[in-house]
């Protein structure tokens, strides 16, 4: 289906349309996923949790350092590359054009990086302190390891921070927008080359299925 879309002009709409069939896509493997997280949770060790720890920590210097502790152009130069590492596998290389349009709509976002990192936070906060109390109660079930893992990733996918649900939203739509704009710059050559990625996607997933 991609493909074929990949060969014509988008709209926010029709983007917007598909993020939500991958999030539905997305929410149904996690359904099933997490009986088997549950599992591993339970053997997780004190120091397999702590090393989560650092991981996170390092990520987040990682964070501060490009989107934070910067300048505002510095922050949309990174925010760039960001864009870059996802359109330019897609459609190859982009114009002069096409990374001035890209450069104005990440200008034009209403990407707030502190309060992006504050939900971060919360998230990873709440998944380690998750993730230790079920190990400091003894005889902890699959059953209830199960639960206490969707009621985190519910957290996740509605955060409890005020206002930040309606935010998240704002940033998808944006996404939506910001795609829809480059794609319909792109030329035939461009589009013949997302048709061929993503024909190499749909190979590696019929070959994975095949699998099992």
């Amino acid at each position: 289906q991609w493909q074929q879309m990949a060969q014509t002009d988008s709209s926010a709409d029709l983007a917007c349309t598909q993020f939500d069939a991958l999030r539905g896509a997305y929410l149904r493997m996690v359904d099933r996923s997490l009986e088997p997280m549950a599992r591993l949770a339970l053997t997780l060790t004190p120091a397999q949790l702590q090393h989560l720890q650092k991981k996170y920590d390092k990520n987040n210097r990682e964070f501060e350092q490009k989107y934070i502790r910067v300048s505002d152009e510095e922050r949309l130069d990174n925010l760039m590359d960001r864009a870059l590492d996802r359109y330019e596998p897609l459609y190859g290389e982009l114009s002069n054009a096409q990374l001035a349009l890209l450069r104005e709509r990440i200008r034009s976002s209403p990407f707030d990086a502190q309060r992006v990192n504050t939900e971060r936070l919360r998230r990873q906060t709440d998944l380690v302190r998750t993730l230790r109390e079920l190990q400091a109660e003894r005889g902890t079930t699959v059953a209830t390891a199960t639960t206490a893992l969707r009621r985190w990733h519910d957290r996740v996918m509605q955060s409890p921070l005020p206002g930040f649900a309606a935010y998240s939203d704002t940033l998808v739509r944006n996404a939506c927008e910001q795609f829809a704009a480059l794609h319909n710059t792109t030329t035939a050559e461009q589009r013949q080359h997302a048709v061929r990625v993503l024909k190499d996607y749909e190979l590696d997933l019929r070959s994975l299925t095949a699998q099992h």
